[in-house]
């Protein structure tokens, strides 16, 4: 009886033993369930902190975009943050963001964010997301991005965003209009497309005095990107963009004053669709019979003889229609805004830079008509030679189509993003042409200004340096 009564003890301290052991492995699992979890739910938050950081950081190079001078506040001598502690709905996740505006600064700006030095002409962007509970269980990250700022002519005097076709024996050099100096080797001409033929030259004779670029992921073998026939000399050869070049699309200025065009010149009061012609003669001087006035109907820039205008900086409510034979003359400094432009035959808009410079805004297409002997835009100095930056030319989305021939000198910037143009002629250009696609006939010289890249332009292209998380 003694062996059972040992036997039976020995039994439950097994039991006891076993189930000891169970509850400890148990709570080892279920501690280590937990600790998982929080892992799970830290690495979470950790995720999204990040997305969240990189949401604002979308907000915030947004925001530059439109103000290139912003420097992270709301303005005023309280200096508010624009985007402090904003929550992203639905949810509790938020983001701050700061900025380090350096854009149009002469010297570094030094210490800043974690000792970070911004660049003269750079703007530093810091967001903050956090994710989960404040405190220890929740998450904060970082995401920043040090962004340079440019302007649409920045690197190539002829860009097309879908393509680029040159048909006869074009010459493209680039010089420095601010120096004087030529500028060897950056005659840079390109596209964002990538099919075959993207880039087209025929032509024996032409010459690229830099070199030619085809879109992200092009082929540049057989069949490829960029199409030659004949031998044109190409110092810089052929190669492929690593990233699209950007298009920002252009945004038509506010705070000009409203003016109807005299009924003469304009477009809107003839049913009939004319053409445009764009060129560039130089100097040409005024007959002196645009004086400008008002008609007191809301009209600007009337004149004496019905063949000769002068207009004012203003947002004119109507395409400007100058029919053969008939003057336009545009006063800078100052901005204007068309609904279009037409020129036929031998009319002429002439543009005075003169007294400063000159930007007009087309919310509508750029058409022409007329021969060897077509009239056209002069860039006119009475200084001495037009400058390309004194006269820039934009065209809205609205402006599908920008069409012009040039038999002598022409002297602008034309950044149309949404235009398929065309020039024809064998004059010389001296400026930059970006559009969608650009198709050029003839034998034309064409001189990249560089000196446009240096603009404070109002068309601003958002360039990103660097990006990082932490």
């Amino acid at each position: 009886m003694k062996f059972k009564s040992s036997a039976r003890g020995f039994s439950i301290a097994l039991v006891l033993m076993v189930i000891s052991v169970v509850v400890v492995i148990g709570i080892a699992v279920a501690t280590l369930g937990v600790q998982n979890l929080g892992f799970m739910n830290r690495d979470s938050y950790n995720t999204r902190a990040f997305y969240v950081a990189e949401a604002g950081l979308a907000k915030g190079i947004a925001k530059l975009k439109t103000d290139s001078t912003w420097d992270g506040t709301n303005g005023g001598t309280e200096k508010v943050q624009t985007f402090s502690d904003v929550v992203l709905q639905p949810g509790t996740d938020k983001y701050s963001v700061q900025v380090f505006n350096n854009f149009y600064g002469t010297t570094s700006m030094a210490n800043c964010f974690k000792g970070i030095t911004v660049p003269a002409g750079s703007c530093y962007i810091v967001s903050e997301g956090k994710s989960g509970p404040s405190g220890k269980g929740g998450s904060s990250k970082y995401a920043a991005v040090m962004i340079n700022k440019g302007t649409p002519f920045d690197n190539f005097g002829v860009f097309g965003d879908k393509s680029v076709t040159f048909n006869g024996a074009i010459s493209i050099d680039a010089y420095d209009s601010s120096t004087g100096q030529q500028k060897p080797g950056e005659g840079d001409a390109g596209t964002n497309g990538n099919q075959e033929g993207a880039i087209t030259m025929h032509g024996s004779s032409g010459s690229v005095d830099g070199t030619l670029y085809a879109g992200p992921g092009s082929n540049l073998g057989t069949n490829g990107a960029i199409t030659i026939t004949g031998h044109p000399t190409i110092t810089g050869g052929e190669q492929v963009l690593s990233q699209p070049n950007p298009m920002p699309e252009v945004v038509l200025p506010s705070g000009l004053p409203l003016q109807n065009l005299p009924s003469d010149i304009n477009g809107y009061l003839d049913m009939k669709y004319k053409f445009v012609a764009m060129s560039n003669r130089g100097s040409s001087n005024s007959n002196g019979n645009g004086n400008s006035n008002s008609n007191g109907n809301g009209n600007s820039g009337s004149s004496s003889s019905s063949n000769t205008f002068t207009l004012t900086p203003a947002n004119y409510n109507g395409k400007l229609n100058i029919s053969s034979q008939q003057v336009v003359t545009l006063t800078g400094p100052g901005t204007y805004i068309f609904k279009g432009i037409d020129i036929a035959g031998q009319g002429e808009l002439r543009v005075d830079t003169t007294n400063g410079p000159v930007k007009i805004y087309v919310d509508g297409s750029v058409n022409m008509t007329g021969g060897a002997n077509a009239g056209g835009i002069f860039n006119q100095n009475s200084n001495g030679t037009p400058k390309t930056t004194d006269l820039r030319i934009y065209g809205t989305a609205n402006c599908t189509n920008f069409d012009f021939r040039g038999h002598s000198e022409a002297y602008a910037g034309i950044y149309a993003p949404n235009a398929d143009i065309n020039l024809r002629g064998n004059g010389t250009v001296y400026g930059a042409l970006i559009g969608k696609t650009i198709w050029i006939h003839g034998n034309p010289e064409f001189h990249y200004d560089v000196a446009l890249s240096k603009l404070a332009d109002d068309i601003k292209v958002i360039k990103v340096d660097s990006w990082q998380r932490f």
